[in-house]
C-alpha cells in the first residue's frame, strides 16, 4: 500500500497503469488495512473519497484526479454535468459500488480509540463519518 500512496492527491492508487484513480471499493478495503497501520491515512483516504460525494448522497465508483492514457473510459464519458446532483469540483463516474465503506468506517472507529490522541484528529474523523 505504501508504494501506491499518491502524495499529491492523498489517495492510494490500486494499480498505477491499470487503475490509476481512486476507486470507492478499493479505498474501503485499503482503509481497513490502514486502520491497523496508519489510521490517519485511512481517514484521509475517506475524506478525499467523501469530498466527491454527490448532493443526493451517492459516492462515486471512481474519482478522477488527473487524465490517464492507460484507462478508459475517461471522465468525460460519464457526462456527470447533466445531473444537478453531481459535484462540480471534481471529475467522477456516475456509478456507485456496494456500500463497503460503512464496514471500513467501523474498523477505523474501532482503531481510532486505540491510536488517536489528538482532539483535532478525532473531530476530523467524526466529520467524515457523519456523511
Amino acid at each position: 500500500m505504501e508504494g501506491n500512496w499518491n502524495e499529491n492527491y492523498k489517495i492510494t492508487i490500486p494499480a498505477h497503469k491499470l487503475y490509476p484513480y481512486q476507486w470507492s471499493w478499493d479505498s474501503a478495503f485499503i482503509a481497513i488495512g490502514n486502520s491497523y497501520l496508519n489510521v490517519n491515512r485511512a481517514i484521509t483516504e475517506f475524506e478525499n473519497l467523501f469530498s466527491a460525494q454527490w448532493k443526493n448522497g451517492m459516492l462515486p465508483q471512481v474519482v478522477f484526479y488527473e487524465s490517464s492514457d492507460s484507462y478508459w473510459p475517461e471522465p468525460e464519458y460519464y457526462q456527470i454535468e447533466r445531473s444537478k446532483d453531481s459535484p462540480s469540483h471534481v471529475m467522477i463516474s456516475d456509478m456507485t459500488q456496494l456500500p463497503v465503506n460503512a464496514i471500513s468506517c467501523c474498523y477505523i472507529s474501532m482503531k481510532m480509540s486505540e491510536m488517536l490522541t489528538s482532539t483535532k484528529q478525532r473531530n476530523s474523523s467524526r466529520e467524515c463519518f457523519q456523511r
